[in-house]
């Protein structure tokens, strides 16, 4: 086998990339090129500051065909690496493999790409269910894991009565109290799923800049994050350098969902979905505190998986990192990934 190293997203890494992920529909969208290449431009832009720099290595037969590839960080003062994908907003990483190996072909790929690594490797967010994990679990500590959460979605009236009856309540309790204060709401989804509204250049303008504004200053209250210069300075971080906004607001699998009442955005949730549409992940979401007496964050989720399990190919709602009680309130089964560090 052998071993070569990228630097950039050159046109036949990105052919052979596409290639990967499309033959499988159900691949991650924290895998799809889409959302790596704009990781891959916030860590070059930013990176070279902290000596990191991206590094794809592939692995090839002798014929020359690419049978793995690896998104890689080489940090240059400590010689180590780290994963691509390993960055806040980002809910799992791993490699891609050739549709037609076999597991054990793949496991000789992986033994090959170690080789080459050395043992100077930092590697996170690795999801319990792959190969490179169980690779890395003869090879490497198991430092820590992380829980994140998500949705089985089937029948509405299924999934509803999971619920224990404090929650059902509670959300009862939070269409009452809109009813009763005479407030109106509506959901409104954008993208290019089937069930996303049709929407003017305009209106997608609106939600993006009603959206990010609402996800910065939740940002801002939650983290206490105050002063004269904070806003303005996330704004712009936010607008053109975070990678997940340019995934989240311009990638071809992405979806906004906003909720509003009295016709004023109080929830918001960035999505993206898999290719064959069975999985829909949400690395963002974020309530207007003003509204918190409404519970818009449960209105909002209660509404998008009702039409979720009305006619749609989804199956996983997936709110990513994190174990927050609203998440399991609602459903969300824990799940793992895994942070592994070279012995």
């Amino acid at each position: 086998m052998i071993i070569r190293s990228y630097y950039t997203l050159s046109p036949s890494l990105r052919k052979t990339w596409k290639e990967f992920e499309q033959s499988e529909g159900s691949l991650s969208p924290f895998l799809h090129l889409d959302y790596i290449s704009n990781i891959y431009k916030q860590v070059r832009l930013l990176g070279i500051w902290r000596g990191a720099f991206p590094i794809f290595y592939c692995v090839q037969s002798e014929k020359g065909e690419t049978l793995l590839i690896a998104p890689l960080v080489k940090l240059l003062l400590a010689s180590s690496y780290r994963m691509l994908a390993d960055i806040r907003g980002c809910g799992s990483s791993d490699f891609l493999y050739h549709p037609k190996l076999t597991e054990e072909e793949r496991t000789e790929c992986l033994k090959a790409l170690f080789q080459k690594l050395g043992n100077k490797w930092h590697l996170r967010r690795l999801p319990a269910d792959s190969l490179l994990k169980a690779y890395l679990d003869t090879h490497a500590q198991t430092i820590k894991t992380r829980g994140c959460c998500r949705i089985p979605i089937t029948n509405y009236e299924t999934w509803f009565g999971s619920l224990s009856p404090s929650v059902r309540q509670n959300i009862r309790t939070a269409y009452n109290r809109l009813k009763r204060d005479n407030h109106s709401f509506e959901l409104s989804i954008f993208g290019k799923y089937n069930f996303c509204i049709k929407s003017s250049e305009k209106e997608l303008k609106q939600a993006k800049e009603e959206s990010l504004d609402l996800y910065i200053q939740r940002q801002i209250t939650k983290y206490q994050n105050t002063g004269f210069l904070t806003t303005p300075i996330k704004k712009l971080a936010y607008n053109f350098l975070k990678h997940d906004s340019k995934s989240l607001y311009h990638n071809p699998n992405s979806i906004t969902v906003i909720l509003r009442i009295d016709n004023k955005i109080a929830a918001y949730m960035g999505c993206l979905y898999s290719h064959d549409q069975s999985i829909i992940i949400v690395p963002r979401l974020a309530i207007d505190e003003q509204f918190r007496f409404y519970s818009p964050g449960y209105v909002m989720l209660h509404e998008f998986i009702k039409l979720l399990s009305t006619d749609t190919q989804v199956r996983i709602l997936d709110l990513s990192r994190g174990v927050e009680k609203y998440k399991t309130d609602l459903g969300g089964q824990v799940y793992d990934t895994f942070n592994m560090k070279s012995k």
